[in-house]
This record gives structure tokens, C-alpha cells and sequence, in this order.
């Protein structure tokens, strides 16, 4: 299959006449292969996402909501079919345990409903545990930092197929046509935070405060700015019973030495000590999302 790409105004200006050209420019079917012109199908986005979170495999979810597109608004098309392909990115001790596209499930395209743009609409909703189950994977050979990619396939009533591999880079990167064909979902690591009063402990050895140094708490979305503004201060952060985001960010500022800082969650356990108190540079805090880390 010819990769099809978005026709241009300079062939459309060359090789017709002004009125055919615009008719052309406002049909988003009509499309130019090297050699010769033809039609085509794609999946436009709604919306596609989800979290795979390495904590909790069971209940992570990946879902594509997308209208098919086509000339015969869907009769010119036999079904879509969902696949999915594992990438391994932790592989320093030498096991690859990538998986190759795998077929999960094919819909007919004449069982779709229509939605109000006039286009027949499906949404795929892809548990992690089936993907892995297509895939032939456990739970053992996951590590933060994988990938899954999702890939939609068009098979139309003549034949052809549409795909990440068969359908032009403007088809699958401009705004307007919203079809990337394909869609990756990385493994994270969320932690549930332990509900109660977490205790925010921060110094600065020079008793100048952090120089623009600080961290950033983020509670269900919700964003709070911690520093201290002289030689210490101490916060207490509340998570609530049934908070699922807690993430704790830190961000360095000048002479990044004097900074130190401990988090103590709600047992008296201190989950974070940072910082090294001897003035160096070099020394100071780790910076970046220092909970919810996967494991090396």
C-alpha cells in the first residue's frame, strides 16, 4: 500500500483548474499518492488515555474514543481492528522480553452507532491485564519505564488497510485529521499515600532561605509551593482518606548546599532525607518527582 499524503496547493494549481482545486482542498478524502490519487479512511480522536501504573496492573486501563471517517461515512469499511505491541525499556541485564504487534480484537464496522458529527463511533477500552494476556506477559517481566503501544487498523470492504504503516505523516499528525493510528501508554509508578498528616521539615544552613529552591506538592492536582524563607520551616501536608495523586517535586535554586529538607509520612517513617549540609553545589537535594519512583 502507497503512503498517502494530504494533496498540496501547488499540484492542485497545476494540474486543474481554480474551481476544481478548491473542491479538492475542502473533500479530506481527496489524496495524492506518488502516482496516482485515491480515497481513504481514518480514525479521528475523541480521546485516547489512560495510566498504566506498575502498583496497580489489575486496575489500569487504556481507552481510544475515535469517529471512522470515511467517503460512505463507514459502509466502504469492514471492520477496525485494535492491536498492541510491548516494548521493554529496562533491559541493562541482557532479557529482551519486547513483544512484537499483537491482534486483540477486531469490531465490525456496520455495528457502530453514529454520533452527532454524522461518523460511525467506537471506543476501545483495553484493560492492562488483557493487553498483557494478547501479549503473553505477567506482572514479573513489567518495569517502570515499558511501553504499550495501541494500534488501530482499518480494513476496508475492497481490501485495502490503513495503518500507522500505510497512512501518510499528515494523516497522522495534523490537527484536523487527529489520527495517529497508534498510541503509547507508559508504565509508572504511583504510590497511594498514607492518609494523615505528613510533616515537611526544611532547612537552609546559611539562614538565607533557598535562593529559588523548592518544592512543589501536588494533592489530587491540587499544587502547593513549599521554601523556606530564612533558616528553617516546618509544614504539615494533610492527604485526606481516598487522595489517589500525591507527587512531591523538587526544583534547585542557587548555592544548592545549604539546602536540606526531610518528609516524614503519618507512622513517624521518614521517606524522604535529602540533602547533604556541606555547602557544596554538587550536594544538594535530588531534583525532579522524588515519590512515585519505579525502581531500578
Amino acid at each position: 500500500m502507497k503512503k498517502i499524503i494530504n494533496i498540496l496547493v501547488l499540484p492542485c494549481l497545476i494540474l486543474f483548474s481554480l474551481s476544481s482545486c478548491e473542491e479538492e482542498e475542502k473533500d479530506p478524502f481527496y489524496k495524492l499518492s506518488f502516482d496516482e490519487i485515491e480515497t481513504g479512511a481514518y480514525f479521528r480522536s475523541i480521546l485516547a488515555g489512560g495510566t498504566v501504573n506498575l502498583n496497580d496492573l489489575d486496575n489500569s486501563v487504556y481507552n481510544i474514543q475515535g469517529e471512522l471517517v470515511t467517503p460512505e461515512a463507514g459502509a466502504d469499511v469492514e471492520s477496525i481492528e485494535l492491536w498492541v505491541e510491548f516494548k521493554d525499556r529496562s533491559t541493562d541485564s541482557g532479557d529482551d522480553d519486547s513483544v512484537a504487534s499483537t491482534f486483540v480484537t477486531s469490531i465490525s464496522s456496520s455495528s457502530l452507532p453514529t454520533n452527532s458529527n454524522g461518523f460511525p463511533e467506537h471506543t476501545f477500552n483495553m484493560t492492562i491485564p488483557e493487553a498483557m494476556t494478547a501479549l503473553g506477559l505477567d506482572s514479573s517481566q513489567i518495569s517502570g519505564g515499558d511501553q504499550f503501544f495501541f494500534q488501530v487498523v482499518i480494513i476496508m470492504t475492497d481490501g485495502r488497510v490503513f495503518d500507522k504503516d500505510t497512512s501518510g505523516d499528515s494523516i497522522k499528525g495534523e490537527l484536523f485529521f487527529a489520527s495517529p493510528f497508534e498510541y503509547t501508554a507508559t508504565v509508572v509508578c504511583i504510590a497511594f499515600p498514607i492518609p494523615g498528616d505528613w510533616v515537611l521539615d526544611m532547612i537552609d544552613l546559611f539562614g538565607d532561605g533557598w535562593n529559588g529552591g523548592n518544592i512543589v506538592v501536588s494533592l489530587d492536582g491540587v499544587q502547593t509551593t513549599y521554601f523556606p524563607p530564612g533558616s528553617s520551616l516546618t509544614e504539615i501536608i494533610t492527604v485526606a482518606p481516598g487522595t489517589s495523586e500525591f507527587t512531591f517535586t523538587y526544583t534547585a535554586g542557587g548555592w544548592e548546599g545549604e539546602n536540606l529538607y526531610t518528609l516524614t509520612d503519618p507512622n513517624g517513617v521518614v521517606v524522604l532525607d535529602e540533602g547533604v549540609g556541606d555547602y557544596s553545589q554538587e550536594n544538594g537535594p535530588r531534583e525532579g518527582e522524588l515519590l512515585n519512583v519505579c525502581p531500578d
